[in-house]
Formats: C-alpha cells, sequence, structure tokens
C-alpha cells in the first residue's frame, strides 16, 4: 500500500495575533545538503562507536579470511593504534583502491544473496567507517605472490598525487618488492667502502645532546609552517622540521642503500615532460617564451643522462626510469609516508643537474642528498588557509542584480581548492607528528651543525622562569 506524507509548515486557517519578531525570528532555518565529510562520519559514528567496535569488525573480517591465527595490538585503549593481524586469504591487488570505499564488499553482489549469507559481515562499511575517523593502513599478500601490497588512506581525504597524470586516485597504494632477493646476496653491493665512509661520517659526527633532545622530547605542536615546538625537560625547543627532516631521510637513504621497498606509480611520467615542468618552475616571469628552445635542449640532455643511469639508480635507490624514458617507481624512505608529489618535476631536474656522476662517493652522497630533498617535510605547495593565506582562496565572481539590472563583483572563496588545501597541510602536520619525530627517535644521528646552523633554537627554560615568579 502507498502512503502519502504531507508536511505542514507554519500555521493553519485559526487567526492568530503575532507577535513582533526580530528579523533573526522571521525567517526560519535554510534547509542545505550536508557536506560529504559531515555524512561520512556520522555514518561512522553509527557502525565504529568505540575502539572496541573497530577491533570487533577488523577481527571479524580476519574470520571471515578463513585465518587460523590473528593477533590484536592497541595502544591507549585503541585511541592511539589498532593493529590486527592475521594468516588469511590475503586481499587481491585490483580489489584495493576500492578497499575503503562505502558498500564494497566480496560478501554479497546482489541482495538475494542476503538469503545464503554466512560470513560474520557483509555491508562493507567497517573499513569505510574508519577511515573518516582515522588513519587505515591495510598490508596484504596473496598466495604464490612475491610482492604484497600496502594501501593506505587517510581521514584527511584523498591525496591529491598528481603531476601531468594523476599516479594514484583516491589514496596511496604501495607495491613493495619481496624482501628476499633472488638475482643475488642482499649484502654485496651495501658492502661498497664508499658507503660505508659515508654512513661512518655520520655514525662518528652527531651532536650527543641534539641526540638526547631528539630522543626524549615530547612533540607540542606546530608554531609556524616550518618550526615545531619541542619540550625537552625543562626547556622549550623550536625546531626546523624542514631541516630535521632532510637529515633523516639523507642518512636513511644511506643506511637502507641498495635495499628499498619501491612506490609503484600508477601512470608512469615522462622524464622530458617533468624536467620541462621544472626548468618553467625557475623562471621568473613564465610569460616570457624566448628560452624555451634552450629549456628543451636541457630537458633533452638531462633525461638522456638519467636514462642512461637507470640500473644503478633502480639497483641502488629504488628509482625505476622505463626505456621509453618514463619514471614509474621511487622509494619507499619512511613507512607510511610518501612524498608530496608536486615536487617530483623539481627532484627530476636536481637528480640530472646536482648530482656528481663521476666520483663514486660524491655521487652516492649527491644523489642520497638529492632523495632526502624531495621526501623532506616541505611546506605545502599551496599556501596555508590559516591567517592570512585564506585570502588566496577568493576569486572574483560577477553576479547581475535580480531585477536584471547591472552586474556586481563579489569575492568568495573556491571550496574546492580551499579544501586540497586544508588536506594537504592537515596531512602533514600529521605525518610531522606521527611519523617524522618517531622515526627522528629511532634514526638520526643529528649532525654537529645543528646545534649552531639554526635548525634547534630554545626559546624557554622553565628554571629562568621559575626564578621570576620568585622575585615577582
Amino acid at each position: 500500500m502507498d502512503t502519502d506524507v504531507e508536511l505542514s509548515t507554519g500555521t493553519g486557517p485559526m487567526e492568530i495575533e503575532e507577535p513582533t519578531l526580530t528579523t533573526n525570528q522571521m525567517e526560519p532555518p535554510r534547509i542545505h545538503r550536508l557536506d560529504q565529510t559531515v555524512v561520512n562520519r556520522i555514518a561512522a559514528g553509527e557502525v565504529v562507536q568505540r575502539p572496541v567496535s573497530a577491533v570487533k569488525e577488523l577481527v571479524e573480517n580476519s574470520l571471515d579470511a578463513d585465518s587460523t591465527s590473528i593477533s590484536v595490538v592497541v595502544k591507549d585503549g585503541g585511541l592511539k593504534l589498532i593493529q590486527v593481524s592475521d594468516d588469511g586469504h590475503g586481499i587481491p591487488y585490483e580489489d584495493l583502491p576500492i578497499l575503503c570505499e562505502r558498500h564494497t564488499t566480496s560478501k554479497l553482489s546482489k541482495f538475494e544473496d542476503l538469503q545464503s549469507v554466512k560470513s560474520m559481515g557483509f555491508r562493507g562499511e567497517a573499513l569505510a567507517s574508519m577511515t573518516y575517523v582515522g588513519h587505515v593502513t591495510v598490508t596484504t599478500i596473496t598466495k604464490g605472490q612475491l610482492h604484497g601490497y600496502r594501501y593506505w588512506k587517510t581521514q584527511f581525504g584523498d591525496s591529491n598525487l598528481r603531476i601531468i597524470h594523476e599516479f594514484e586516485e583516491s589514496s596511496q597504494l604501495l607495491m613493495y618488492r619481496s624482501s628476499i632477493r633472488q638475482r643475488r646476496n642482499p649484502r654485496e653491493t651495501a658492502d661498497l667502502t664508499s658507503i660505508q665512509e659515508l654512513v661512518k661520517d655520520i655514525d662518528s659526527n652527531f651532536h650527543s645532546g641534539l641526540l638526547d633532545i631528539i630522543g626524549h622530547c615530547t612533540y607540542i605542536g606546530m608554531a609556524d609552517d616550518v618550526f615545531a615546538l619541542l619540550q625537552h625537560s625543562t626547556h622549550l625547543y623550536l625546531a626546523n622540521v624542514v631541516n630535521l627532516s632532510k637529515e633523516l631521510m639523507y642518512q636513511q637513504v644511506l643506511r637502507r642503500f641498495s635495499h628499498f621497498n619501491v612506490i609503484q606509480l600508477s601512470e608512469p611520467s615522462p622524464l622530458q615532460e617533468l624536467l620541462m615542468l621544472a626548468l618553467k618552475e625557475e623562471d621568473l616571469d613564465p610569460e616570457v617564451n624566448e628560452n624555451e628552445g634552450l629549456k628543451e635542449k636541457i630537458a633533452e640532455m638531462n633525461a638522456d643522462l638519467l636514462k642512461q643511469k637507470t640500473e644503478m639508480l633502480e639497483e641502488y635507490f629504488g628509482i625505476y626510469i622505463e626505456p621509453n624514458g618514463n619514471l614509474s617507481r621511487i622509494p619507499v624512505i619512511l613507512d607510511q609516508y610518501t612524498p608530496d608529489m608536486d615536487r617530483v618535476p623539481e627532484f627530476v631536474l636536481c637528480l640530472g643537474n646536482d648530482v656528481d656522476w663521476d666520483e663514486e662517493k660524491n655521487c652516492f652522497q649527491t644523489i642520497a642528498a638529492a632523495i632526502g630533498n624531495f621526501y623532506a617535510m616541505h611546506p605545502p605547495l599551496l599556501p596555508n588557509p590559516s591567517g592570512n593565506g585564506l585570502q588566496c582562496y577568493k576569486r572574483r565572481v560577477l553576479s547581475c542584480s535580480p531585477g536584471g539590472g547591472s552586474e556586481t563583483a563579489e569575492d568568495e572563496f573556491d571550496h574546492e581548492l580551499l579544501l586540497e588545501a586544508e588536506n594537504a597541510w592537515a596531512q602533514r602536520e600529521w605525518s610531522i607528528q606521527h611519523i617524522l619525530f618517531p622515526s627522528m627517535r629511532l634514526f638520526l644521528k643529528p649532525p654537529t651543525s645543528m646545534a649552531t646552523n639554526g635548525t634547534f633554537v630554545q626559546v624557554a627554560s622553565l628554571e629562568k622562569l621559575y626564578k621570576i615568579f620568585e622575585r615577582c
């Protein structure tokens, strides 16, 4: 039976003396469509009410995957980390791009399948819900495969990994090499004398005081676009995260030499086009094309040089350039971290221009420095939407008055670009807190130069503040 529903608003036929209303009272609240992020988070609250709900959903997924062994690790009651590992059948590579989308499931395909569902879950909402309130990482391998895959999606939404082509559409998908090398002894190339000397330089020239600060500091937050505020003992410091991340990445490149997992770009990008982009970005006046021919020649020469070095770049640094000149793989320096892909053109140009290809030690050092600069946690290229940077996202729009009068110009925000910027800056700050600083505690040996080059600046000492208060 069909049912008609009628909604009445306002008053009925009775005559009621209307009170004097203010402007705000006379205008009823407008109905508007909720932003999709709000909708998603409301939906997430229906599925994942507490951390234990997430654990339940993940364990049920493991059971549905025919697992015989399941391990669960939680930190701070599940607020910091929930990790579930199992020996189930795994997830095929082809299914990973839609893994965390709503209503995607392997348990059923049509409504009639509900009559015979035997799995513990079937709606396809659990993982999607978790991505709206946290960061989800999935590492998987299926039977008979030499490569595993790591997929992650953040609560900030889709990451923009675009350089000419769109490398990753909705989130980062990492393709991992087998940890067991089939072709050679895994230590064979890492024993090169030049690499040993560079690592020895790091281990013998670090600042013990800064090492203690990094190892035992508490991250407070970002003070501005470059400096983070740290507390160590009774002191407060400003720390330059760009310098710190650049040095950490450089050291990790040398320590992981020839043993890199790799990020597979879903659409390889031509070196020639990347180099042209980088050269144009260096122009003070991009509208002037009088040096276009020279740029094309420089790009062609650098592309040819890098194609000649592709075997060494792949074997030692995990950088693969296809025979046709397309960049298709870059190394993993820190797990769960993908560099800002907008900086790939600059990175490729740096490999062509700044590397000393003639002497082995200098060659490895300059390549490691170029990779370190590329992977460093620079501020995003889009202006920071906080504070004055918000004005950069306004655009002038012409509109006509309702009566068909003259046009008027109004400023309004480019909401799509603003959302992209907010996500990029939020993702960077999350990476600094949850990836950079934990990794620095484990791996970074801060060089002595960082004590004097402004990387660390002490801004307060609680002992001195206490003395001031005592005098007051």
